[in-house]
């Protein structure tokens, strides 16, 4: 259990793109940073139902859904650096002195950007893929079993929630400098993007030639 707890956690806190589109909304808004981290929390959430369901076996037999995943994924992060930079061109020359909530508005926009960040990564996929073969076995107690789902559920909500009320008490502080956050969160978002597409076009590639 103690592997499980550790591993876990440290997957979930890791710094990534959904830590940063929590940052960037929480920045702006307390209760919106919490909602979007609601909404990554569901995220990871669907991903190792999916995997407990046998996703990640199907993706391992057939390479081509990762890539169809990876590429939707790719896709809508970019969609975000696209909506991030007109928001940084639209705000040249505004008073940044007044916290902005970026174009989210409402606790269910909000909650959209998290979980659909989240979902924009299917190597989560493989991650609990792998986590939950170390840990289910025929012997396993059902006690352990509820544990699983719902220490990740818990843990993930006490850390994404936090981290987007926290980034909101920041915020208020920095708002003359919050587009320093949209530039970081496009330049990750980007990054991440170009990483998921060469990965898939590297493996077509090396598929091709052999």
């Amino acid at each position: 259990m103690e592997a499980f707890i550790l591993i876990t956690a440290s997957a979930i806190m890791l710094p990534g793109p959904d830590t940063m589109q929590i940052i960037r909304i929480g920045s702006a808004s307390r209760k919106l940073g919490a909602v979007c981290g609601l909404g990554t929390t569901i995220g990871n959430l669907i991903w190792g139902v999916a995997s407990l369901l046998g996703l990640s076996a199907l993706v391992k037999t057939y390479p081509v859904v990762m890539d169809v995943l990876a590429l939707a994924g790719s896709a809508y992060l970019l969609y975000m650096v696209f909506t991030l930079v007109r928001g940084l061109v639209a705000q040249c020359g505004i008073n940044h002195t007044t916290p902005a909530t970026r174009g989210l508005d409402s606790p269910s926009t909000a909650l959209r950007a998290g979980l659909f960040t989240n979902l924009s990564n299917p190597k989560a996929l493989i991650f609990y893929g792998a986590l939950f073969s170390q840990f289910i076995t025929p012997d396993m107690s059902l006690g352990f079993a509820i544990f699983m789902p719902a220490f990740m559920l818990g843990f993930g909500l006490i850390f994404y929630c936090g981290l987007g009320y926290l980034a909101g008490v920041a915020g208020e502080r920095i708002a003359r400098y919050m587009w320093v956050i949209d530039v970081l969160a496009a330049v990750i978002f980007s990054l991440v993007a170009i990483g998921m597409i060469g990965n898939v076009v590297g493996l077509w590639q090396l598929l091709s030639t052999a």
